[in-house]
């Protein structure tokens, strides 16, 4: 499996299992990693949990403004642990 796939896998697990900040972090950890597009993110976030395109982009917004010691995405999230990676 590529980067990309396990990439893909693992965002919409965390989606399926929503935890709103640990799902975000898994995404956009993959996002800033160059594992996956945001409009990945988007369309995952959408199919698999109705969000819209709009609430991501505001998350982004959100994520990117936080200093990196506040991001919860410094331990590994419970999408990661449902697939038995410690992380990305």
């Amino acid at each position: 499996m590529t980067k990309q796939q396990i990439a893909r896998q693992e965002v919409e697990a965390a989606f399926e299992n929503f935890v709103k900040w640990e799902t975000y972090g898994t995404a956009f950890d993959h996002m800033d990693a160059r594992h996956i597009r945001l409009t990945d993110i988007i369309e995952i976030a959408g199919r698999v949990a109705g969000i819209t395109g709009s609430v991501i982009q505001m998350r982004r917004r959100d994520w990117n403004g936080w200093p990196e010691s506040f991001r919860v995405s410094s331990r590994p999230s419970r999408a990661l642990r449902l697939l038995g990676r410690s992380r990305i």
